[in-house]
Formats: C-alpha cells, structure tokens, sequence
C-alpha cells in the first residue's frame, strides 16, 4: 500500500458466507440479495478520492481505509461459472473494493475509468 500513498493504514478483510453479506447488503444497500463485494469506507470522502490525501495527515488511530467484505461463496460460484480462476478473479474484486474504500465510485464517467476499465 505505500505506492498508494497509504502505508501504515489499517484494512480490514473479511471473508464471509453468502448469508451474511445479503444481511450487509440489505441493511446498508436496500437489495435483499447476496453480492460478491462490499466496501465499508471509514472515512467519508464526499465522492473525491483526493480528499483521502488531505486525510493522509490525520493522527495514526484514525488512519483507518475501511473495511471490505468478500463473499467466499458467492465468489467461487461466479469462478466456477464464468469459468474463472480464483487466482485471476479474486485480485481484481479486492482492488475493484479498494478503490471504493480510497473514494472512487463507478456512478462518475472519469471515477469509472479509474476503477473499472483497466480491468
């Protein structure tokens, strides 16, 4: 993460069941399904990644990306059908979750070029 900018930031990974990501989804997403990815950023960037950097100065205890939830299941299904190699696909969605975190959203043409089109 130092190329990032963001050495010496914390991240949390977790990797759950299809039940518990839908319960994530449902409670903070309003869709009663499961999904492959969530990204719970720690820090409100308004929708501009670059305000992350002005928060690079913040004391270290709040140093925090966020937390990203990956569902095991639902993942190696996806793998499976498309087939896709989990070694090839599970990079790709924990960047794609990343880059969330570090305030780009793919609602915005250039955020999407940025989190989405390289891939």
């Amino acid at each position: 993460m130092d190329c990032s900018g963001y050495g010496g930031w914390d991240l949390g990974v977790h990797f759950v069941d299809n039940q518990r990501i839908q319960q994530l989804n449902h409670q903070y997403r309003l869709k009663d399904r499961p999904t492959d990815i969530l990204s719970f950023p720690f820090h409100d960037a308004n929708g501009k990644p670059e305000s992350f950097k002005e928060q690079a100065l913040l004391a270290e205890d709040t140093r925090n990306l966020g937390d990203i939830f990956l569902a095991t299941p639902y993942i190696l299904d996806h793998c499976r059908i498309n087939n896709e190699r989990l070694t090839d696909h599970l990079p790709i969605l924990f960047t794609h979750g990343l880059c969330h975190l570090m305030g780009y959203d793919h609602e915005l043409d250039e955020d999407y070029a940025v989190i989405i089109v390289p891939f």
